[in-house]
């Protein structure tokens, strides 16, 4: 029986032939991909909204957690932002507790730095609580917001000095008024208030040369190599030498407080001595060097209501790249009153005792300040603002409120979020708010625009009225738990 048999012949494999993905497929499903992302992102806007919303929420947390790992490092930042001492100075305690009881202020080491370093700019500081004078036009330096027009119609929020300095020798002086009013001092703040990964880094190289001695490095020059065109500090804008040895294993980080000087960088204090001297013995010990930048997207600051007990109320603050325009630090007349007073316009029910509440005389007090929002009455809770920026230096642009935009009573420190706008004409705009007025900023609460009994609280003759601060770069306000000292 003869079998046939099949002869398998080996296939040799050609060594011209490769094997993967060409370069024209790879090209193509980038296009397609790049397409199909384009079309999602076209298609549901929505998604890519909530996407860039998610980021931001994710950052302010962020940012809030480092504000209050500052309170929990050092309480007098919050308690006592202007380092004040009991008589006789310093002692075994870090600060005086019972500064700023029963206040209201803005705890803000980055524009309190930022408006603290032009005098001639910005007039001497305005301290006590209370209506500003006429000649209040100018940005007032350590106040959050100013007026956009010269009257007594409202009170910024104090923005305590807190930030001057950083942090020093706790339980002698946490607050030294070092390098106050300066560019670094400035760039200190806004490295304390921003977040730790947000320096982009400009250049990294190698060191040339020491230009100081050995010990006591403050000044090295880098390779020629490296651009240092783009190094321009000013307010506002830190830079950072992150400087490291020879091993690359250990580094120091040094502000920068002047430009370059061709490729040289001069930087305070020196380095440590470990730079001095490598273990093998080179002389000096420095490798590689990172110029930094410091883009601080999301920065804080504190709103504080402390108690007459000393506890804190305190809300952080986040800004998303921080505007410091003038007409982003004002403070426009808005007054805030719990209630509507109904049709009647009056307090309580129109012509009616509500309260039984007698004069010396035994003469009974109708529709008084006391009676709003009596139970029974036609008052309601109230949830509108009208803002006036009809006084708004020529030339300035009208505020431009957003829905989901935060506003601050400066008076009482409460912050609110727009929940819609309406009535806006070229003056005046109508604010409703995401909850109930919690306090009146205002003494007109009746017949508005006179002085009323019980109104005139400080008997001045003048009914204060109150404002509110708008700053469209704040993204988040998030109230902490009650602070103790």
């Amino acid at each position: 029986m003869n079998t046939l048999r099949t002869k398998i012949v080996p296939r040799i494999r050609s060594p011209h032939l490769r094997g993967g993905t060409t370069l024209t497929e790879v090209l193509m499903s980038l296009m397609i991909m790049s397409i199909g992302i384009v079309s999602v992102a076209t298609l549901f806007p929505l998604s890519t909204l909530r996407v860039l919303e998610a980021s931001r929420q994710t950052n302010s947390t962020i940012t809030r957690f480092s504000a209050e790992a500052v309170i929990d490092v050092d309480a007098g930042f919050l308690h006592n932002p202007d380092g004040t001492f009991p008589p006789g100075g310093a002692d075994l305690t870090p600060y005086n507790s019972q500064a700023f009881r029963g206040q209201v202020y803005f705890v803000d080491p980055y524009g309190w730095q930022t408006f603290h370093r032009d005098d001639a700019l910005f007039p001497a500081p305005w301290s006590p609580p209370g209506s500003l004078a006429v000649a209040s036009n100018p940005p007032l330096r350590d106040t959050l917001g100013q007026l956009p027009l010269g009257s007594t119609v409202n009170v910024p929020l104090m923005r305590r000095h807190s930030g001057a300095t950083m942090f020093a020798s706790v339980g002698i002086n946490p607050y030294p008024m070092i390098a106050a009013d300066s560019n670094l001092a400035i760039n200190r703040a806004a490295k304390l208030v921003g977040q730790p990964d947000n320096w982009k880094l400009i250049t990294s190289t190698e060191v040339t040369t020491i230009a100081t001695p050995v010990p006591g490095i403050t000044s090295l020059s880098l390779d020629t190599d490296a651009d240092l065109t783009a190094v321009s500090v000013a307010p506002g804008v830190a830079y950072r030498a992150v400087i490291f040895d020879l091993s690359g294993q250990y580094s120091e980080t040094r502000l920068l407080a002047a430009n370059p000087i061709g490729q040289a960088l001069a930087f305070t204090p020196a380095l440590p001595s470990r730079f001095d001297t490598s273990p093998t013995g080179v002389s000096p010990n420095v490798g590689k060097v990172r110029i930094e930048v410091l883009d601080e997207v999301y920065t804080w600051a504190m709103s504080v209501r402390k108690r007459a007990s000393e506890p804190a109320n305190v809300d952080v603050v986040v800004f998303f790249k921080r505007s410091f325009k003038p007409e982003h630090e004002y403070v426009y007349p808005a007054a805030l009153r719990r209630y509507t007073l109904g049709l009647d316009g009056q307090p309580g029910v129109a012509g009616v005792n509500d309260n039984n509440n007698f004069n010396s005389a035994n003469n009974p007090l109708i529709d008084e300040v006391a009676e709003i929002g009596y139970v029974g009455s036609d008052d309601l809770p109230n949830t509108v603002v009208t803002v006036d920026f009809s006084s708004l230096p020529a030339g300035a642009d009208t505020p431009a409120f957003r829905r989901g935009g935060y506003v601050c009573d400066t008076k009482n420190g409460l912050w609110y979020r727009i929940q819609n706008i309406q009535n806006a004409t070229t003056t005046t705009v109508d604010l409703v708010l995401d909850k109930f007025i919690q306090r009146d900023n205002t003494e007109d609460l009746f017949n508005f625009g006179t002085v009323d009994a019980g109104e005139d609280v400080n008997n001045d003759g003048i009914v204060q009225l109150g404002g509110l601060y708008w700053n469209p770069s704040v993204v988040n306000v998030f109230p902490l738990e009650i602070k103790e000292p």
